[in-house]
């Protein structure tokens, strides 16, 4: 929060609290609870008192909660100006107005589709004054047109009553609107809006759960499109039945071949998967398929990840099997023969190789290794400086083919 000025809670047009709100790049700020709480007062405002209060904040998306019923010269002026991604607007349950209270409140919000209910029925001087000027998106008639996919409700200042109006209190309140009329409306007269769209964005479905695609609902009709309604003719209505994406059905999933002869090629099984519902998901568009250990002798794997509509992941298992044919054992001892390793490998070349280690133990001059594999047998190894027996005579003596003792 970055505050002008001094004098605690006097502001005026140069006094006045304002929160420079910085996002990411591609990032977006909600603001909630009640923007009342600043003031410790839940239902009245002061003059200025939010003049300017997030003015230019882009990143915006949510507004606070505006709960005050009296309001106070300027208070809520210029609040949201240039909050270009506001799309809907807090409600405004004010009955007391006063000048210039919502001057410019939302102007410049070109992405704003929502319009407040506007309860007050007298109206100072300014009140509503620019309030939604440049707000390109907001599109209200003043003669209702029946179209394809439409969505006019009726709406009229004040919401219900009679209203009393001084000059200029709604001077181009919609100024540069999508209106069909100059810009500002004329006090108790019925206008026409269109759809007041919620966002409801894309749920995946999971092994656990179901999910929604990407879809907009209206608050007023209660009709659902699956695109953002900016057309009433090209439109795309659904049912709320559409917008469910069934829950992944884990014992669907399968191989097209469960086993394999090795032949040095790579095995890649088609994956198949299909929801609770039946429907048979596509492969690239609801999951992607790679696989591991897929060549040599064994058994291989199939790594299934959901994506778009889905999320999730799941392994599938499949074998390659081999009649192996494997050459002669080598064997190889370690530097003190306490131990030997066998092995042998196939010869069809499929990378199949068996191998065992064995502890030796010493068997007269020799260490053995006793292996459990039938094709490795017993392997011998003599240990070093055992290759002379020697026999010793009473007295001291040589000979040509013994040594000295």
């Amino acid at each position: 929060a970055k505050f002008k000025g001094e004098g605690g809670d006097v502001f005026n047009i140069s006094n006045y609290l304002r929160f420079n709100i910085d996002g990411e790049e591609d990032g977006t700020i909600a603001a909630s609870g009640s923007v009342m709480s600043l003031f410790g007062n839940a239902t009245e405002c002061t003059p200025y008192c939010c003049w300017k209060m997030f003015q230019f904040c882009d990143k915006l998306t949510e507004a606070p909660e505006l709960p005050a019923i009296k309001m106070a010269e300027a208070c809520y002026g210029m609040m949201f100006q240039s909050c270009s991604g506001l799309t809907k607007t807090p409600e405004l349950p004010a009955t007391d107005l006063a000048a210039n209270c919502y001057m410019h409140m939302f102007s410049y919000c070109d992405e704003l589709t929502d319009l407040p209910d506007l309860p007050a029925t007298v109206l100072p001087s300014g009140c509503y004054a620019y309030m939604f000027l440049d707000c390109s998106n907001i599109k209200i008639r003043e003669g209702y047109k029946p179209l394809k996919n439409s969505c006019y409700v009726k709406y009229r200042i004040p919401a219900e009553g009679t209203g009393e109006a001084v000059d200029k209190s709604m001077s181009d309140m919609f100024k540069n609107t999508d209106c069909d009329f100059g810009g500002t409306p004329e006090i108790n007269k019925e206008y026409y809006v269109t759809h007041k769209l919620t966002h409801h964005e894309l749920s995946p479905a999971t092994f656990t759960r179901a999910g929604n695609i990407e879809y907009w609902s209206c608050d007023r009709c209660g009709r659902l499109f699956s695109e953002k309604v900016t057309e009433r003719e090209t439109a795309k209505e659904i049912t709320q039945e559409k917008t469910v994406i069934p829950q992944i059905n884990m014992e669907s999933i399968t191989l097209s071949q469960a086993a394999y002869d090795y032949d040095g090629q790579a095995k890649i099984p088609a994956v198949s998967v299909a929801d609770t519902k039946g429907n048979k998901l596509t492969a690239g568009a609801d999951y992607v398929v790679s696989y591991a250990n897929n060549v040599n002798a064994g058994t291989g794997t199939a790594i299934i990840n959901f994506i778009g509509n889905y999320a999730g992941e799941t392994q599938k298992t499949f074998t390659i099997e081999c009649d192996h044919s494997y050459s002669a054992p080598k064997y190889l001892w370690t530097d003190d023969l306490s131990e030997c390793t066998a092995y042998r490998i196939c010869t069809k070349d499929c990378g199949t190789v068996e191998k065992e280690v064995a502890t030796a133990v010493k068997d007269g001059n020799n260490m053995k290794a006793t292996f459990t594999n039938e094709a490795f047998g017993t392997k011998t190894m003599p240990i070093p400086g055992s290759e002379h027996q020697h026999t010793f005579a009473d007295t001291w003596s040589k000979n040509s083919e013994y040594h000295w003792h």
